[in-house]
C-alpha cells in the first residue's frame, strides 16, 4: 500500500501533523541560531576583550622596550603574547619596517588590531611604532559550529517522534470525523439542505458535548438556517453592489478633482513647489519644471537641492514657517533659472499639522515688475525734472540774454573802423589803434570771445531744458525707420569738433536692418536727435577700444518696433547703468558733457512716441541700447 493511501497520511491530520513538525523544526532552527549567534557574540565579545586588555596591560612595557632597543625583553613580551588563546600573530613596527615577529596569520577569519607605542620623554608622547597583533578565529568558530549541528539534530529526532505521535492521536479522534463533516458540507446546496449530518461514534454525555458534537450540532444549525440566509444574501449583496457602484463613482469624482486641482496649479504663472517636513519634493506643477529644467515625474521623492538648487540657501525660511506655522515672504531676489536670472518674490507657506506638516514654496517671477517699477521711478523723474527745468530756464534767460548782449556790445564798441568809437575815441584823447594793440597784448578780445562762447553753451543748455520740458503736439506721421537711422549715423559722421577725442572714421558699424519693417509712426527729427545722442556717447566710450565697433539693428517684435544700438566699448558697472538717464549725470569730464542728452532721448522716447528704451551693459562688454516705438498710430 501506497503511503498516500494509508489514512494517517492524508487529509488534516497529515497536514496538521507535517505544520506541527514544520514549525517545531523553525523554532529548534530559531532558538539554535540564535544560541550559535549569542555564542558567536559571546566569543567575539571575548576576542575583543582579550585585544583590549593586551592593549591596556602590555603597551607602555613594550614601548619601553623598544626606547631602550632591548630586544630580548621586546621579543619574551611577544612570545608571552603568542601564547594566549587564539593568538596567531605579534608584530611591532613603524609601518615600512618590522621590528620584531612572532607567529603567522593563517586563519580566513581573524580580528587584527594595531596598537600605537608611545613614550613620554620629558613630559613629551613621542610615537615610536606600532602593535600589531591578530587574533585566528577558524578555531573557535568551528567549535560553535559543530556544538549548534549537533543540538540541532537532537531537536530533529524530538520533533520527528512528536509529530508521528500526534499524527496518530488527531486521526482517530478528529480527522476521520472531519473529512466525513467535509463530505457533508460539500453536499449542502440549497436543493440538499433536508438530510442531516450523522458521524461514526457514540455521542457523548448531553450535558457536556465535546467539540464535535458542538461542531455537527453548528453544521445542523447552518443547515437550518441556511435558507433563510439566501434572501439576506442576496439584499445584501444587492447593497454591496450599489456601494461600489456609489465607491467607484465617488474615486471618478476624487480623480478628476484631483485633475483639475494639478490643472490649475500647473496653470499658474508661480511655481509651485511642495516640500515634506524633510524637504523632500511632493508636489511641482508645470512653471516650477519651467525654472528648474526638471518634470514633476522627474522632481517628486527627491530633495529640493536635487530638484531647484539655487532654492537651498532659502531653507531658513523653510524653518521658519515650520516653526512659526506663519507664512514667511521674501522680495526682489535675484533666483537663477533654466535661461538665465529673473527677480523673484519668494513664499513659504506652512501646510496643516493634519496633513501631514511640511510646507508650499512659491516663486514668483517679478522681472518684468521690477523692469516696469524702474521705469516708473526714472519716468517720475523725468517729469519732476520737467517742471524744475522749466522755471530754470526762464530764471536763467532773461541774465543770459543782458550777458551776451553786453559781451557783443563790449566787442563792438572796442572794435575800430565804427565812427561812434572813432569820435569817443578822439573826445577822450585816446588812440584807438594803440587801444587795439593793447587790448591784443592784455588778450580781451579772445576773453570776450570765450564770454561769449561760454555764454552760448549756456544759452544751448538752457534750450534743452526747455525743450525737455516742453510737451507740444506733434506730428507724427510714417516714416521709414531705415532712414531716419541712416540720416542721424550721417550726421554723427559729418559732426566736427576740435575738442572731441573720438573719430568716426576708425569706426566699424554694422547695419542689421529688417527689410520687412513697416513704416513707423514718428517724429523724424526728434528720433535722430535720439540716435545722433546715443551714437555720439558709443563712439565717445569707444575711444580708447581696440577695433571699435557699433552695431544697429531694425526689427519688429508683435507690436512694436525695435532699434538696438550696441556697442563693444568698456561697458558700465549697475550703480552707473541705472542712473544713465538721470538728468545732468555724467561720467565725462567736467566741461565735456551736461548730463541731459540721453534724459532728453528717454523723454522724447518714453512721453513723445509712448515708447520704451532700455539699456543693458556690464563692465568689460560693451553697452547696447534697446528702443521700443508702438507700431500703431499714435493719438493726434
Amino acid at each position: 500500500m501506497a503511503v498516500s493511501q494509508i489514512p494517517y497520511f492524508r487529509g488534516l491530520a497529515f497536514r496538521l501533523a507535517a505544520w506541527v513538525l514544520f514549525f517545531s523544526l523553525a523554532v529548534s532552527l530559531a532558538m539554535s541560531s540564535i544560541l550559535l549567534y549569542a555564542k558567536h557574540r559571546d566569543y567575539l565579545a571575548d576576542k575583543e576583550r582579550q585585544l583590549h586588555g593586551i592593549g591596556e596591560v602590555n603597551l607602555p612595557s613594550l614601548a619601553n622596550a623598544l626606547w631602550n632597543l632591548d630586544q630580548r625583553s621586546l621579543l619574551l613580551q611577544l612570545e608571552g603574547l603568542r601564547q594566549m588563546p587564539d593568538v596567531e600573530l605579534v608584530e611591532v613596527g613603524d609601518g615600512v619596517s618590522v621590528a620584531a615577529s612572532l607567529g603567522e596569520a593563517l586563519s580566513a577569519r581573524r580580528l587584527e588590531r594595531i596598537y600605537p607605542l608611545h613614550y613620554e620623554q620629558r613630559g613629551e608622547a613621542r610615537q615610536l611604532g606600532n602593535l600589531r597583533v591578530v587574533l585566528g578565529l577558524d578555531k573557535g568558530l568551528d567549535r560553535l559550529w559543530r556544538d549548534a549541528l549537533l543540538s540541532i539534530a537532537l531537536e530533529t529526532a524530538r520533533t520527528l517522534a512528536m509529530g508521528g505521535a500526534l499524527l496518530f492521536i488527531f486521526y482517530s479522534l478528529v480527522g476521520r470525523h472531519l473529512r466525513r463533516m467535509a463530505s457533508y458540507a460539500a453536499g449542502l446546496t440549497v436543493t440538499g439542505l433536508e438530510y442531516p449530518l450523522e458521524l461514526d461514534r457514540k455521542p457523548s454525555v448531553k450535558a457536556h458535548p465535546d467539540e464535535m458534537d458542538q461542531l455537527s450540532g453548528a453544521l445542523e444549525t447552518m443547515r437550518v438556517n441556511l435558507l433563510g440566509s439566501v434572501e439576506e444574501l442576496k439584499t445584501a449583496n444587492e447593497s454591496l453592489i450599489e456601494e461600489i457602484d456609489r465607491r467607484e463613482e465617488a474615486e471618478k469624482q476624487v480623480r478628476a478633482t484631483r485633475a483639475a486641482l494639478r490643472n490649475i496649479i500647473d496653470s499658474m504663472p508661480s511655481a509651485v513647489i511642495g516640500l515634506s517636513g524633510d524637504m523632500v519634493v511632493t508636489h511641482f506643477n508645470a512653471m516650477a519644471a519651467q525654472m528648474s529644467g526638471m518634470n514633476a515625474e522627474q522632481a517628486v521623492g527627491r530633495t529640493l537641492g536635487e530638484v531647484f538648487a539655487p532654492l537651498v540657501q532659502y531653507q531658513d525660511m523653510v524653518r521658519e514657517a515650520l516653526e512659526e506655522r506663519k507664512p514667511v515672504a521674501r522680495q526682489r531676489l535675484t533666483l537663477p533659472v533654466v535661461g538665465g536670472e529673473i527677480s523673484a518674490d519668494l513664499v513659504v507657506y506652512p501646510l496643516l499639522a493634519e496633513q501631514g506638516g511640511g510646507v508650499v514654496i512659491r516663486v514668483d517671477d517679478e522681472t518684468q515688475r521690477a523692469q516696469l517699477e524702474e521705469v516708473l521711478i526714472q519716468t517720475e523723474k523725468m517729469v519732476s525734472l520737467g517742471s524744475l527745468a522749466a522755471g530754470m530756464a526762464h530764471e536763467i534767460n532773461n541774465p543770459l540774454a543782458g550777458v551776451l548782449q553786453s559781451a557783443q556790445s563790449m566787442q563792438r564798441r572796442l572794435s575800430s573802423g565804427l565812427r561812434a568809437n572813432d569820435k569817443a575815441a578822439r573826445e577822450a584823447g585816446i588812440d584807438l589803434t594803440a587801444l587795439e594793440a593793447y587790448l591784443k597784448a592784455r588778450d580781451i578780445p579772445e576773453i570776450l570771445v570765450g564770454m561769449r562762447s561760454a555764454g552760448e553753451r549756456a544759452a544751448r543748455i538752457v534750450a534743452n531744458m526747455l525743450k525737455f520740458s516742453r510737451l507740444s503736439k506733434r506730428t507724427h506721421e510714417g516714416q521709414n525707420l531705415a532712414e531716419v537711422v541712416d540720416a542721424a549715423l550721417e550726421l554723427a559722421e559729418s559732426d566736427y569738433d576740435l575738442n572731441r577725442k573720438y573719430d568716426f572714421r576708425r569706426m566699424r558699424i554694422t547695419r542689421l536692418y529688417d527689410p520687412s519693417l513697416p513704416q513707423v509712426p514718428c517724429s523724424s527729427q526728434e528720433l535722430e536727435q535720439v540716435v545722433l545722442n546715443i551714437v555720439k556717447n558709443a563712439a565717445q566710450a569707444m575711444d580708447s577700444t581696440q577695433g571699435p565697433t557699433l552695431t544697429v539693428s531694425l526689427r519688429s517684435e508683435g507690436a512694436h518696433a525695435v532699434i538696438e544700438i550696441g556697442d563693444n566699448g568698456p561697458g558700465m558697472d549697475e550703480s552707473v547703468r541705472k542712473r544713465v538717464f538721470d538728468p545732468f549725470f555724467t561720467t565725462k569730464m567736467q566741461g565735456e558733457g551736461t548730463g541731459l542728452g540721453l534724459s532728453v532721448s528717454y523723454f522724447i522716447i518714453t512721453q513723445n512716441h509712448r515708447g520704451a528704451i532700455q539699456v543693458e551693459s556690464a563692465p568689460g562688454e560693451g553697452t547696447t541700447f534697446t528702443i521700443r516705438l508702438p507700431l500703431d498710430p499714435l493719438p493726434g
